[in-house]
């Protein structure tokens, strides 16, 4: 929970974690939605449901970045993996559902986002091997828009990139016109 702020307090403000705000939204939205007839599966878990019933966004939005956790700094020593590219217009929920539980802080980890995002261009994601072998753990996301590099976005603080995967990056950028 985000407290009350006092009137002369000097503290600053938390830094913004869009994949914890995305969440909240993408559980508003749904919520509303199956209200008003177009009912879609709520998958989230009993406490947060109960936040959502109550709707003090200060409460919802703490859960949500309470319960988003970074990958290991361990599994991010591991850069090598696989990009994969999710079309133009193509279904979002493969794209979300391949970032949730990773905390990347990344708002396409919201669905509405997600949505958004493909409508206007490609989206690539570097997924870098877990422990077994998988390549699931999301690193990097390069979002284009009207055939052009929009933004690139790493997993690091403030969605740079980590200092294992720079390389990476470099070479694929390589292969974009405007990289």
């Amino acid at each position: 929970v985000f407290q009350t702020r006092s009137k002369g307090t000097t503290k600053p403000f938390p830094s913004l974690n869009r994949e914890a705000l995305a969440y909240v939204i993408d559980a508003v939205d749904k919520k509303y939605a199956a209200e008003g007839g177009e009912r879609e599966d709520q998958d989230t878990d009993p406490e947060f449901e109960k936040l959502l019933q109550g709707e003090v966004f200060s409460k919802m939005y703490g859960y949500a970045v309470e319960h988003i956790t970074p990958v290991d700094e361990e599994v991010l020593k591991n850069a090598t993996g696989e990009w994969v590219r999710y079309d133009q217009g193509s279904d979002h929920k493969p794209l979300v559902e391949s970032l949730q539980g990773y905390g990347t802080g990344w708002c396409t980890a919201g669905e509405s986002t997600a949505k958004i995002q493909l409508r206007d261009g490609d989206f690539y994601v570097y997924y870098s091997y877990d422990p077994d072998g998988k390549p699931v753990v999301p690193r990097v996301a390069i979002r284009m828009e009207e055939g052009h590099i929009a933004e690139v976005r790493g997993v690091a603080a403030e969605q740079n990139l980590d200092q294992y995967v720079a390389p990476v990056v470099e070479a694929k950028l390589e292969e974009f016109p405007d990289g």
